[in-house]
Order: C-alpha cells, then structure tokens, then sequence
C-alpha cells in the first residue's frame, strides 16, 4: 500500500463562503486508491493585513493548495494598491514556487478561466453547491494534488542522485515545505512587481 500523503489546503477570505468552507470539509473527496489525507486549514484575512504579511504565515508557508477570494485586498486602507487574489497567486508563486493557489470570485467566469465562482443560491439554476463546486473546483484541485504528488516524487529521486548539489537540494527541500522562500522578495521589489501589473492592468482596460 502507498505511504499516506497528507495534502494541505488553505481557504483565505475575508468573509467565508459557508457552502465553500463545507464543501472542502465535507464534499471534496480524492481517489482513496493514491492513499490521500486532506489536512485543511482556514486563515480570516482582517483589516490589519496586507499582503506581505500574508506571505509570512506558516498557515500560508505551509500550505500545499491555497484558495484565495479574488476581492481579498480590496478594502485595504492603500487605496492605490488594489491588490488581488489573481496577483497574489503570481507572487506567491515567484516566493513559494511549489504551492498551488486557486482563486475564487464572486463574479461569473467563463470556461477558458481558471478563477472559479462562487456558489450562488439565486443562480443556481437547481443545482446544488456541492453539484457546483464538483463542475468547477473539483478538477481543479485534483490536477494540483496531482502535480504536487508528482513533485514529491521527483523530489525524493533528487535526494537519491548523489550528483546533486547538496546546498542546491537542501534549499528546495526548505522551498518545498514552506520553511524557506526561493525568492526573499524585499518590499520594494513587492510593490514594484505589483505596479507593474497595475499598469499591465490599466493597458489592458484601455484596450477594451
């Protein structure tokens, strides 16, 4: 029999979706067959966050799948930084490489998107929430689940090959497990990527 593998997952909202929360606790099921234990997690983002205080927390460190609402930094008191959930995912992907990061919005997404909606009750068209978030979020979290169990695998041959890098392998096993950042991001260089999205941002709605 396969070793268990205990995947984390972090729901981070500012309000949470108790049909979401749910559906993770209760509904979310993985192939019993790849021996898989979900440890989930959820993080209240407050109005004393921000995003580089986000990034600091083991609960976030730690973390194998993050969902994140995508209006998460939007009443944050800096007016100029709409900060998303969508940016968000970029960075945490330049600082911690190996953790997933599904965004959830309120709004409607199409089909080409990988942001999923939230359950709405008035347009749900008889459909239930955990009829919903099987369509739109299930695939998804299975997909994850299966890149970071393959990771882990490659992970374990690289310690095994003896023509490695020590120090090399030492740091991405640290990156791995959320104890060091691949990339120690200071703040200016935080809020310079995130100005360069916003003027991405701004050409692109231009374009429209």
């Amino acid at each position: 029999m396969n070793k268990k593998e205990i995947i984390k997952i972090c729901y981070i909202d500012d309000d949470f979706d108790v049909q979401l929360s749910k559906y993770l606790v209760e509904n979310y099921i993985v192939d019993k067959k790849d021996n898989i234990e979900i440890d989930y997690s959820e993080y209240k983002f407050n109005t004393e966050d921000n995003y580089k205080k986000l990034l600091k927390k083991d609960i976030v460190k730690q973390a194998n799948i993050i969902l994140i609402d995508s209006r998460l930094f939007e009443n944050m008191s800096n007016k100029k930084t709409k900060f998303t959930g969508e940016k968000f995912k970029i960075i945490l992907r330049q600082i911690y490489p190996f953790i997933k990061t599904v965004v959830i919005s309120q709004n409607e997404t199409t089909e080409e998107s990988s942001v999923v909606s939230k359950f709405k009750q008035a347009e749900s068209k008889g459909i239930s929430f955990v009829e919903h978030y099987d369509d739109n979020l299930k695939k998804i979290l299975d997909e994850n689940i299966k890149f970071i169990l393959e990771e882990r695998k490659t992970l374990e041959e690289l310690n095994d090959d003896e023509f490695i890098d020590e120090l090399l392998l030492e740091t991405i096993d640290k990156t791995f497990n959320g104890l060091e950042s691949y990339s120690e991001f200071e703040k200016k260089e935080l809020d310079n990527l995130i100005e360069v999205f916003e003027e991405v941002r701004s050409h692109y709605d231009n374009q429209k």
